[in-house]
């Protein structure tokens, strides 16, 4: 025998249905707020970026001026060889170092983490309530 509904009622597959579209809308939120995340920390990279490219060719042009300055004076006292060997190797050093702090504060820029397990705690969820 089959039950009927009283007036205002819904239906078991019409709240199944509703269960459904509201988690599809919690994951769908969820992964707007990982965009907005993300986005908002690749304008502070994109920023920062900006500025240090900005201050290594301003700081290219001035090194490049004073070494060529530097080199004049050395190739006086000495070979030019023994002169450039004399500018080569300290840039290098310093080349070095500022390549490592470059890429280590790179890394800092992170993915976003509250909203990506936000979504990972949404899909257990809704599995764990399907079953």
């Amino acid at each position: 025998m089959r039950q009927r509904l009283i007036p205002g009622e819904r239906s078991v597959s019409e709240v199944l249905t509703d269960i459904v579209r509201n988690i599809q809308d919690i994951i769908r939120f969820e992964i707007h707020l990982a965009e907005a995340e993300v986005r908002e920390r690749l304008r502070g990279a994109r920023a920062s970026g900006f500025l240090i490219l900005t201050g290594l060719v301003a700081g290219a042009f001035s090194v490049y001026f004073l070494l060529l300055a530097l080199f004049t004076v050395l190739s006086r006292v000495m070979v030019a060889w023994a002169a450039g060997l004399c500018i080569a190797i300290p840039l290098a050093v310093i080349a070095l170092v500022c390549g490592s702090m470059g890429a280590r504060r790179l890394r800092r820029v992170q993915s976003a983490p509250k909203a990506l397990a936000s979504v990972k705690e949404n899909v257990e969820w809704a599995k764990h309530r399907t079953r």
